[in-house]
């Protein structure tokens, strides 16, 4: 049975502080891990097929979309390790009780446009920085 994404949480523990949540969310990206090949075809491979060996793991990066709230203290947080590089802990519970938590730096931290009969945005990107913890 599918499992519904309204009531996904996201939270960020900036380093040295406590899990901080991140309110007014819309969208969180999906977290894909993948993991690079390496090439160690011989020239006297058998049936001439290609061979590889697993490389280094990469998760990518997190895109976190929602509504600006300038007292958010989550969105604070995330602007703070923006613009310090420090790394924090980011965390995404799903309503199924599940959850992924990995370090993380903040890549980008952005406002959304300003428009007239528009809600202004907010816009996080965080660059995963390690092993992802699956629960």
């Amino acid at each position: 049975m599918a499992t519904k994404s309204f009531g996904t949480s996201f939270a960020f523990t900036p380093e040295g502080g406590e899990a901080l949540a991140v309110g007014q969310l819309s969208s969180i990206s999906e977290m894909t891990v993948s993991r690079e090949l390496i090439d160690v075809t011989t020239l006297d491979a058998p049936c001439g097929c290609r061979r590889f060996i697993p490389g280094l793991q990469d998760a990518g990066e997190i895109r976190l979309t929602g509504f600006h709230q300038a007292a958010d203290p989550g969105q604070m947080a995330l602007r703070a390790a923006c613009m310090s590089g420090r790394e924090g802990v980011a965390c995404i519970s799903f309503p199924d009780g599940s959850s992924a938590s990995f370090p993380a730096l903040v890549k980008s931290c952005a406002l959304g446009a300003a428009q007239v009969d528009g809600a202004l945005g907010f816009v996080c990107v965080l660059r995963v920085n390690g092993a992802v913890e699956f629960a």
